[in-house]
């Protein structure tokens, strides 16, 4: 049985070494200090002809991608982590939100994040084709979730008891096509005009409960992931995010990005800044804060005009039972699928 770990919690402190501490503070300044997250933390490409890079590479300072993060109002730490990068002409964003009531949950995001971006940055030149994408993002998932289980066998951490858990997702925008692959919850979505949202992510909750999360990345990882494929259109704004914006993503907070992104003139990181810090702001009619979570959201902007028909048809499905295999563990049987196995 897959554990259900209590969303509703509160957020453990991750409790670090000093070694991981100063490591932490090295790479991400920003965690745990309510700051906001820069997305653009990359180098700029070194100039080279284009026989020698393949693919134009866009550079750094292209303003149609970006990603931010805040800590919240509530929350004394921020568990989420994101990294965004042009690959060549696609995008690609990399998220984790640390599992809240346990442990270690802003280590884990942190572990699985870095394996994941460095991977893909890596190998999304070689894939061939949007199956090729796709394949790639399932796989890496899989390897995140291996990485993430080294560290805690490494550290001695027990399974069931001391936390390092996390949730995942990729996305990537293809020119013509946006491919997603996840393992916990968070939201994917296109917004298509003023009126449209189109979701894409199927988080892995419990409609009956839904502040139990049923799949996790941690020690053991619990649950398979889940894929989905949507054409691009022009005009369409791609978010991605944690659960703390996606859980209350409605018509009134779609219409706050819409006024974020006209302000910033159609820079995806200001208008993130902005937006988010709008949603923390936001009160209840008794005075209480609606976005209680970390609040962490990557964005890509697509020029020209909304179309009236989505081009060809959206794909989505999750590892089949014919492509799995039950792990055997001193804990519980837990069934994990092949890297690179779908359906």
């Amino acid at each position: 049985m897959p554990i259900s770990v209590d969303l509703g919690a509160h957020k453990i402190p991750d409790s670090l070494t000093p070694q991981r501490q100063r490591l932490s503070q090295r790479v991400h300044p920003w965690h745990g200090s309510g700051r906001a997250m820069p997305s653009d933390t990359l180098p700029p490409p070194t100039r080279r002809s284009q026989a020698e890079t393949g693919p134009r590479r866009r550079r750094k300072s292209d303003p149609s991608l970006g990603a931010w993060s805040l800590r919240g109002p509530v929350r004394q730490e921020n568990q989420d982590r994101v990294r965004v990068a042009w690959v060549g002409d696609t995008a690609l964003i990399v998220m984790a939100d640390g599992v809240g009531g346990q442990p270690l949950g802003g280590e884990a995001a942190e572990v699985v994040t870095n394996h994941a971006f460095r991977r893909l940055r890596r190998e999304l030149p070689t894939a061939v084709g949007v199956e090729g994408v796709r394949t790639l993002l399932l796989s890496t998932v899989w390897s995140a979730a291996g990485s993430l289980s080294a560290e805690a066998q490494a550290r001695g951490i027990r399974p069931s008891a001391d936390g390092l858990r996390t949730t995942l997702i990729l996305a990537v925008a293809l020119a013509d096509t946006y491919v997603v692959a996840w393992l916990g919850d968070g939201g994917a979505c296109v917004l298509r005009g003023k009126a449209k949202t189109e979701q894409l992510l199927e988080p892995h909750k419990s409609p009956d409960a839904p502040t139990l999360l049923e799949a996790s990345l941690g020690p053991e990882t619990d649950g398979t992931p889940n894929w989905a494929i949507k054409p691009r259109q022009p005009g369409d704004t791609f978010l991605v995010s944690t659960d703390g914006v996606a859980d209350r993503f409605d018509a009134a907070v779609a219409a706050k990005l819409h006024t974020a992104i006209a302000r910033s003139k159609g820079h995806a990181k200001w208008a993130l800044q902005d937006f988010l810090a709008d949603l923390t702001r936001q009160k209840n009619a008794v005075g209480r804060f609606t976005f209680t979570d970390n609040v962490t959201a990557a964005l890509v902007l697509t020029d020209g005009t909304p179309a009236t028909a989505a081009p060809g048809a959206e794909k989505r499905g999750s590892i089949g039972a014919a492509q799995t295999v039950v792990v055997k563990t001193r804990h519980r049987d837990r069934t994990a699928a092949r890297v690179g196995s779908s359906h």
